[in-house]
């Protein structure tokens, strides 16, 4: 019987197969790099004409999360995605662009840069034996990599989407392992950033006469949703 990670992945490869889609693009042992002939065209997969077009080139971890997976724990990342890895990338792609009918944005600014941190804190352990640590160590990292602490919010969506509701991890649910160690100065800011950009994003909802002060002065400068947010 196969497991619930295998039937994923299958699922997308037959789905790849059946649009002539190459499941195992050539790429740089090194630095993850894909070949430019093999570049996945998420734009062209989803039958879309846009500029700038989504695309995956690369099956590395970047410079920005390896810096903040650094400074959370301690370790030097890995700067490619394990095989496993590398192979849940691709099949969430293909489900987030060809099942679910999402936009390429979706997966290449939101779903695909938050995998590639939970990834390189992960290193060899395969993607169905994850740990709550492990998804607290991606969390807080995903926290440094910007001013705004958005990553954060991605890496969790990533979590309770592709990990808990599919059922691929064996331990579930792993959503509630994205805490913040407050205690770090740094990290603090960022969920400080993180809870005001939401409160802001509630509060430009409602009807004007029920915006808060704080909301009417920064709301032409608000943060701008999420494309499509899982």
């Amino acid at each position: 019987m196969s497991s619930p990670y295998s039937s994923f992945v299958s699922t997308a490869k037959i789905r790849a197969e059946q649009n002539n889609i190459n499941w195992n693009p050539q790429y740089d042992p090194t630095s993850g790099k894909i070949c430019k002939d093999e570049w996945w065209d998420l734009s062209a997969i989803a039958g879309k004409i846009e500029r700038p077009r989504k695309i995956i080139s690369s099956f590395g971890v970047n410079a920005s999360a390896r810096d903040a997976i650094l400074a959370v724990t301690g370790n030097e990342a890995p700067f490619i995605m394990s095989p496993h890895w590398i192979e849940l990338f691709k099949a969430i792609a293909i489900h987030d662009i060809l099942i679910k009918g999402r936009t390429p944005g979706n997966f290449a600014v939101n779903v695909g840069e938050s995998f590639r941190v939970l990834a390189g804190c992960a290193n060899a352990v395969k993607p169905e034996d994850i740990t709550h640590d492990i998804v607290r160590n991606a969390y807080n990292a995903a926290l440094l990599m910007s001013a705004s602490g958005k990553r954060g919010s991605t890496l969790q969506a990533t979590i309770s989407t592709w990990f808990d509701s599919t059922g691929i991890a064996n331990s579930r649910p792993l959503k509630q392992a994205c805490v913040a160690r407050v205690e770090q100065n740094e990290i603090a800011q960022r969920v400080k950033q993180v809870n005001f950009a939401a409160k802001r994003q509630v509060d430009s909802k409602r009807p004007r006469s029920l915006r808060t002060d704080l909301t009417q002065k920064h709301f032409e400068d608000k943060l701008p949703n999420d494309e499509d947010l899982f």
